[in-house]
């Protein structure tokens, strides 16, 4: 983003909703690897609220508004949109703070730590609301949105991870995109989530897109909401590579979530470890793609849980061996990315 507006800019946009005190300045934030700017404001009663900026290079951006706007209907945890700009690359949206979930359990899941388990139930009940009221609720009212999960989609991550991550980072393969077999493995895979029933779907939620405020969870980050498979936002939380969370945990949190839900019998576990290769490929492909191409290198270091994670998903899953293979030739990634950044 080239374009940086001035304080008076900000206290200009703020201005429109609310009072600023002629003490304000505006504090700018820097979330990782978002393309947005936010700055925070005190007000005159000393409570905060938040200004973004956006450029409109990425069409998902000009949904946040309505979507911000859906999930304040709906009830499910997200900032409130205050001010909708959106056709100057403005909003004024409640600040639900700095910590986010993976801050809030440090990095790491105990659910015999109740606060923690807590804290994942709500996380879990805020999406499931979306996956069942906020698809009824679309159909009533329906809006625009980015394009939803299909064939094209998948494949599109499938050779994000191969190009960003397997090829241009790790260098562990000899060409920038899949071919033969491999292409097939992954051609069959999006071939066969793509035939399932969607529903809304948040699309990248993982810990560091769930901000937590005086105990309560908000979703945040949601621009990219699209029509996809509940099991894909599940594995993006419960596969996390920012967050170590037991393969027992996993499944305490995926019994909670299918308590009550619309699909009998809960998550599809085939489904679900699907899903998980899916979205740990497109995780793979997005540190390849900003450690490389953006200088984020603080992003290299989720990297190997993310492939362990992966080697794990498929080795239960019992599918993709072409891929099992080719990720077998690396015995020792830590070390292999410290080489190949210095």
């Amino acid at each position: 983003m080239e374009y940086s507006p001035s304080s008076a800019e900000v206290l200009g946009i703020l201005s429109r909703t609310h009072k600023v005190s002629t003490h304000a300045i505006p504090e700018r934030l820097t979330p990782a690897g978002s393309g947005r700017l936010y700055w925070r404001i005190l007000l005159e009663d000393k409570s905060t609220i938040i200004v973004m900026y956006f450029e409109k290079d990425r069409p998902e951006n000009s949904y946040f508004a309505h979507i911000g706007l859906f999930l304040n209907e709906l009830n499910v945890p997200s900032p409130r949109i205050w001010g909708d700009y959106t056709e100057e690359g403005w909003l004024v949206i409640e600040d639900v703070g700095d910590v986010s979930l993976r801050d809030a359990v440090g990095g790491r899941l105990d659910t015999n730590h109740p606060a923690s388990l807590k804290l994942y139930q709500d996380t879990l009940r805020a999406v499931k609301l979306l996956h069942e009221k906020g698809t009824q609720l679309f159909h009533l009212k329906p809006f625009t949105l980015m394009h939803g999960f299909d064939e094209s989609v998948y494949l599109w991550e499938t050779n994000y991870f191969w190009k960003n991550c397997l090829y241009d980072r790790l260098q562990l393969v000899d060409s920038a995109q899949p071919s033969g077999a491999l292409a097939e493995e992954f051609n069959q895979l999006a071939s066969e989530l793509s035939t399932l029933e969607r529903v809304l779907v948040h699309r990248d939620f993982q810990s560091h897109n769930v901000q937590v405020k005086q105990g309560e969870v908000h979703l945040i980050d949601f621009q990219g909401m699209r029509f996809g498979l509940p099991e894909y936002d599940l594995a993006s939380l419960l596969y996390d590579p920012y967050v170590a969370i037991q393969e027992t945990d996993r499944q305490i949190l995926l019994d909670y979530y299918s308590l009550n839900t619309f699909r009998k019998n809960g998550p599809r576990r085939k489904v679900f470890l699907q899903c998980a290769a899916q979205r740990l490929m497109q995780a793979c492909g997005a540190y390849g793609f900003l450690s490389l191409q953006k200088g984020k290198t603080q992003y290299l270091e989720y990297i190997p849980p993310a492939i362990h994670r992966l080697k794990m998903v498929l080795e239960e899953l019992d599918e993709l061996k072409c891929l099992q293979q080719v990720l077998k030739r690396i015995p020792n990634l830590t070390q292999e990315l410290g080489t190949k950044q210095s």
